[in-house]
């Protein structure tokens, strides 16, 4: 293809030459390399926007959900801890599916369940056995829960769970049915002999819950991959959302040295599954 030639002032035509051409295509790959960034920060900042939406929603969701069940927030089941024959707790793993079979009533959308930066970035893995994607999707735990194949990702639903309606998801193939938020399973301590003095969350009643603006209720699943340029929203009982670095969340030194933790709560306690539950405890 030739360069466009115009007239000049004498009549005559004149081309463009290479080097006009040259710096013409340099000040557009310019004004690309300047406004990408700023074009990916501001997406950035919209996904992060709609997670917060997202986790404010579904917060007044649990607060519409203990209003219809005796003030009871949802519970999360687990692994069952039996001793002495009879069960005595759950523990790890627990079925994070379970908070959109409680909820999908109250948020009939299960984008709602989807933090939208979960599919995009790579993997970073502060405990390697523990690298993976910022998507659950697909991320297995490693632990089998009994009666069914494992390892699994806990927040796909399972079509075998009894608990699982396929009618209350018309259309939906059970792997369509996934959240990326994790909701605060916390049961260890709260039911089992020897353990901390700690009231779970999961399955608690919203006013058994005496600090509702510190406990942690919801909060993008993969706690060491934050999503959201190294902050995690979390939503509280109270259903208000905050963005907060993951050093004050889960600070990795802190079980070297408690006393400069940084992810301590106004009582001390840490980390953040711990938070709003005490004020003379201390965590894991």
């Amino acid at each position: 293809m030739s360069a466009r030639a115009f007239p000049s002032r004498r009549g005559q035509v004149r081309a463009f030459t290479l080097i006009e051409l040259l710096v013409v295509v340099a000040i557009i790959a310019l004004l690309i390399a300047i406004l990408l960034p700023s074009l990916k920060k501001a997406r950035d900042q919209a996904k992060n926007t709609v997670c917060k939406t997202n986790l404010h929603a579904l917060g007044v969701a649990i607060h519409t959900y203990a209003s219809d069940n005796r003030d009871h927030i949802p519970w999360i089941p687990g692994n069952p801890v039996i001793q002495g024959g009879q069960i005595v707790g759950y523990n790890f793993p627990f079925r994070q599916y379970h908070q959109i079979i409680r909820l999908f009533k109250y948020c009939p959308n299960l984008k709602t369940f989807i933090c939208p930066m979960a599919n995009s970035g790579g993997t970073k893995g502060r405990v390697p056995s523990l690298t993976g994607p910022r998507t659950v999707k697909g991320y297995a735990e490693g632990v089998a829960m009994p009666g069914l194949p494992g390892p699994i990702s806990y927040y796909t639903v399972v079509p075998a769970d009894s608990n699982f309606d396929p009618a209350q998801f018309p259309g939906l193939a059970p792997a369509e049915i996934y959240t990326e938020y994790w909701f605060n399973d916390w049961n260890i301590g709260a039911s089992q002999p020897g353990g901390l003095a700690i009231p779970a969350i999961s399955g608690q009643t919203l006013t058994g819950i005496r600090y509702s603006s510190y406990a942690v209720m919801l909060m993008d699943a993969i706690d060491w991959n934050p999503r959201h340029n190294g902050r995690e929203n979390i939503c509280f009982v109270d259903a208000h959302v905050e963005s907060i670095k993951e050093v004050n969340y889960f600070d990795v030194n802190g079980s070297a040295n408690y006393a400069a933790a940084k992810d301590k709560d106004a009582f001390g306690n840490r980390p953040y599954w711990c938070w709003g539950l005490g004020e003379n405890i201390v965590g894991d």
